[in-house]
């Protein structure tokens, strides 16, 4: 469903409602947090520069690599 088709569809939903539930949807969608309305895609999450160094990352992705799916016998 397009975000066209889905304003379309909550349009209809909500016209079909008496004064009061339409301001109760209204009042309900305003209780969402702003960032829950914004999107961030994860292409814009990967490109955002958090301070590591190239060695800093080269040194997660080694240890990932070594232990991913391990299994340690009397840990967690």
């Amino acid at each position: 469903m397009s975000e066209t088709q889905l304003k379309d569809a909550l349009m209809s939903e909500i016209s079909r409602l008496g004064l009061n539930d339409q301001k109760l949807v209204l009042e309900y969608a305003r209780s969402f947090p702003p960032t829950a309305q914004k999107k961030t895609s994860g292409m814009a999450v990967a490109a955002q520069d958090y301070g590591f160094s190239e060695q800093d990352l080269a040194e997660m992705e080694k240890a990932i690599l070594e232990n991913c799916e391990q299994i340690e016998q009397n840990g967690w």
